[in-house]
């Protein structure tokens, strides 16, 4: 099983989503904590990655939830907060 971390935690500008093992991600997803979708981030299905990088900065200070998704549906979640 994969698993996802997300560095600086609390992010400001930038967050890095690290990967355990590469993953082909097909979409990075921001959701807020009641559950709306606030911003989508388009993957790279042309290869394989341990990281992405997100821009975080035009997003209120608070605590999100980052999910992933793969090339084969596969899904990842983790918590992430903003402090600007």
């Amino acid at each position: 099983v994969t698993e996802m971390t997300i560095s600086p935690n609390p992010a400001d500008v930038i967050a890095t989503v690290s990967f355990t093992t590469p993953q082909m991600v097909s979409t990075i997803y921001v959701y807020d904590v009641t559950g709306r979708l606030v911003k989508t981030y388009p993957g790279n299905l042309n290869k394989e990655v341990s990281s992405s990088q997100i821009q975080v900065q035009d997003l209120p200070a608070g605590t999100y939830f980052v999910r992933t998704l793969d090339a084969n549906g596969n899904e990842t979640q983790q918590q992430m907060a903003i402090k600007h």
